[in-house]
């Protein structure tokens, strides 16, 4: 973790944490396991004209951006 920042009054926080140190997905854990929730949001961004031959590119391209989860 490289910062945190807790408001105690609407119950939030806002960590920043190296995600070379430890993975998206291990932190999200950490954060369930320790008895709090997670907030994650989903986005669909639409793509045009791609080429079924190129979709698995795409999403192994799409997945090693920080900060996603996963593409389908």
């Amino acid at each position: 973790m490289k910062t945190a920042n807790v408001n105690y009054a609407n119950e939030k926080a806002v960590i920043e944490f190296d995600p070379a140190a430890i993975g998206l997905e291990q932190f999200i854990t950490s954060i369930h396991d320790s008895g709090y929730q997670a907030v994650t949001e989903r986005v669909t961004i639409p793509v045009i004209d791609l080429d079924v031959s190129r979709v698995q590119s795409w999403k192994k391209t799409v997945t090693s951006l920080d900060g996603v989860l996963r593409a389908r």
